[in-house]
This record gives C-alpha cells, structure tokens and sequence, in this order.
C-alpha cells in the first residue's frame, strides 16, 4: 500500500507540477518515507520546486521512551529502541540523528520544526549546526524504517490504536 500521504501526492501531482507552486512542504522523517519511496521528491525536484519538510521529530514521538510509550503507541517502541541503539553507535543524540537525517537528505531544501521557548530554539540552533550521519547509519535508517507501518506515522491515529 502506496499510504495515506503518497496516495495524495499522486492525487495531486499534476496540481504540484503547476508553475503557480514554487514550494511544497511535505511530511519526512527517520521513520516516514512515503514520499521517497514513490519518487514523489525526485519529481518534485525535476519540477524545479523547493521543498520542505515538516514532522522531522514526528510530533515528539522520537525524544519519548520507548518503555513508557502510551497503549496507542506501544508498536513504536521496538522501533524506537533500534533508533536509540543506531544513534547511540553514530555518537550522537537521537534527537541530533532525526534533525541531521532530514536536513542532508538529497532534495529536502529546507525543515520546519516547532518550538515554544527560547531553549528550544537554542537547541534547534545546536542540530541546524550539528554534525552530518555517515553513510553507514543513513543507509541502514532506510533500511531499517522504510517501511514503518501507516499507523505510526499519523499523530491522529495514535489515539485509536
């Protein structure tokens, strides 16, 4: 299955490819590559638009604890675990791993992460400036997360599960 988020890129494309749209913010992160997996980005490049990136820590999800994750969320806690495990060997903080994946993936112009105080933007500031992944770690994110299940990737379905 194609995904809620891919099924609406091909439902929109050729409104996408309209010169009229110079920018399009897309849903990425270490566990979210709908997207990419269709060629969605690649096309969107080839169409000369910049593109955007939202949910790069995914609603929060990727600073929780595995172990104290809530019934609607309990499938991403093995996840969440390998992630820890793979961030722990790159030599830097989950968080730093999540911000750094998304930011030098080939295609993404640019992110959009949320803040509320200015400690928060200090940190912001520290993962914008933060080190890049090597090629062994992005490489196994793909392979480990490219295919993590609908349900995990869309914040409003975490409450039904």
């Amino acid at each position: 299955m194609t995904g809620h988020t891919a099924a609406q890129y091909v439902a929109l494309a050729d409104r996408i490819r309209d010169d009229v749209y110079s920018v399009v913010q897309i849903p990425f992160n270490v566990f979210d590559h709908r997207l990419p997996r269709i060629g969605a980005i690649e096309r969107m490049r080839e169409a000369g638009k910049t593109i955007v990136a939202r949910s790069v820590f995914l609603q929060g999800l990727f600073a929780l604890e595995p172990s104290s994750l809530p019934n609607g969320l309990a499938a991403a806690g093995p996840l969440l675990t390998s992630l820890r495990a793979l961030a722990e060997e790159e030599g830097i903080s989950v968080l730093q791993l999540a911000f750094s994946f998304v930011r030098d993936y080939p295609g993404i112009d640019s992110l959009i992460v949320g803040m509320e105080r200015q400690e928060q933007l200090k940190a912001n500031i520290r993962l914008l400036n933060g080190p890049p992944l090597s090629e062994r770690t992005a490489s196994a994110i793909g392979k480990l997360y490219g295919e993590v299940p609908e349900a995990l990737l869309i914040p409003g379905r975490w409450r039904q599960g």
